[in-house]
């Protein structure tokens, strides 16, 4: 998610059916510091959401609906 990490007061983050379109989904170390909620819903090819140590420190709302080849968190 190369381009978001360029908005960093950004609070919230949603993507829906066919607007992300990979097998992984990766949070790099200390981004996305002020993001409260992320939704992940109907990503029907991602496979794994990787999270490093020190990004998403805040987030109080994680919402995953019917992403179905999820295997890893």
């Amino acid at each position: 998610m190369p381009a978001l990490d360029k908005l960093p007061n950004l609070k919230s983050l949603c993507f829906y059916s066919g607007s992300y379109e990979r097998r992984e989904m990766v949070c790099p170390r200390g981004r996305f510091t002020k993001l409260l909620v992320l939704k992940l819903w109907k990503l029907e090819m991602l496979e794994e959401l990787q999270v490093e140590e020190g990004a998403m420190q805040n987030l109080r709302e994680l919402d995953i609906r019917s992403c179905k080849e999820l295997k890893l968190i």
